[in-house]
Formats: structure tokens, sequence, C-alpha cells
């Protein structure tokens, strides 16, 4: 196995670790993009029919653009995590139902595995 470089095999000069494949790498980076427009416009439409605050939609669509992308201020580790199956933690500044809260989380979780896959 002494053959087998260790960077990513797109050309990339970076390790070639799940973080990079999944969150960096150049060669899907129009992949994430299009999924995360997807995650985006689903939450939206959700939001919109269950006639949220403008407050809870804004906390809940910043998330959802960050969703496929490193951001502090989404995922506590301050790395994207959603290639493990995992979607962040929202604290809504107003009360939603359960219900919602678990289609959003179900949605975004549906497509960090549509992604990875």
């Amino acid at each position: 196995m002494g053959n087998v470089s260790p960077w990513c095999q797109f050309g990339c000069e970076c390790l070639e670790t799940p973080h990079h494949l999944f969150a960096k790498c150049r060669r899907f980076a129009e992949t994430r993009i299009k999924s995360s427009q997807e995650v985006v416009d689903t939450t939206s439409m959700l939001l919109c029919e269950a006639k949220t605050t403008i407050r809870t939609t804004d906390v809940y669509l910043h998330s959802a653009r960050r969703l496929f992308v490193d951001d502090a201020s989404v995922w506590p580790l301050r790395e994207t995590r959603y290639y493990l199956g995992t979607v962040p933690a929202i604290e809504p500044p107003d009360q939603i139902t359960t219900v919602l809260a678990t289609k959003i989380a179900h949605v975004w979780h549906v497509a960090s595995i549509r992604l990875v896959g």
C-alpha cells in the first residue's frame, strides 16, 4: 500500500479526507451548490406554509444556506458534518411546532444523504 497517494485524486493540493471531499473539493462544488439551493427552497416553502415569523424564517434559512459548508454560526465544531448524517441544532427565536422542526430536519437529512451518495 506504499504506492497510494494521500492527496485528493481530483487534483486538489489537499489530503483526501472525508471532510475535504464532501465540503471543500472543487470537483463537487457545483453539486453542493445545487443541493443547497434545493434545501433552501424546500425549507422556505415549509416555513411559508406554516406562516412562521420573519425572525424564525431568517434563522432557519440561514442554517439551510450553510448546511453544506463550514460555518461556526451553524455548526458547533465550526465545520459541516452533514456527511456523517447529522443536521445542526436550531434554536428558533419564536415557538414553532415540533412537527415543523421535525419536517425541516428530515428535509435536511435526506438532502444530506443524497448529496453524499
